[in-house]
């Protein structure tokens, strides 16, 4: 967003309830699958799934799809989530115990690089 800082942190707090307000229930987990499914789908069909660095199986925007889920389900209990980069975003969910430091290091890792 371009313009007037002011107005631009006063639209970021009246979004927040919106994008933080419940978390994800049963339900806004199972749309994401959906909507994720998909994405998986479409990318099948052009046979790019084992070799697109950005979207394919295990690339980069899945990596990305783990920290927003977790950031949407999560960020309204816990507002250190709320981290711009992915990195930030990783580092916040292994602080907080809801990604063990495991998945942590090997999600951190392949993000870094895939971004290579």
């Amino acid at each position: 967003m371009a313009g007037d800082k002011r107005l631009g942190r006063r639209f970021l707090e009246r979004v927040r309830p919106f994008v933080y307000g419940r978390g994800l229930g049963a339900s806004g987990l199972d749309e994401i699958r959906r909507v994720k499914q998909q994405i998986d789908r479409t990318i099948a069909q052009r046979a790019e799934s084992h070799r697109h660095v950005k979207l394919g199986i295990g690339g980069i925007r899945e990596i990305e799809f783990v920290c927003q889920v977790m950031q949407v389900r999560f960020g309204g209990r816990h507002p250190a989530l709320r981290e711009r980069s992915t990195l930030g975003a990783l580092d916040a969910l292994r602080r907080k115990g809801l990604l063990p430091v495991e998945e942590h290091d090997a999600l951190a890792r392949a993000y870094v690089f895939l971004r290579d």
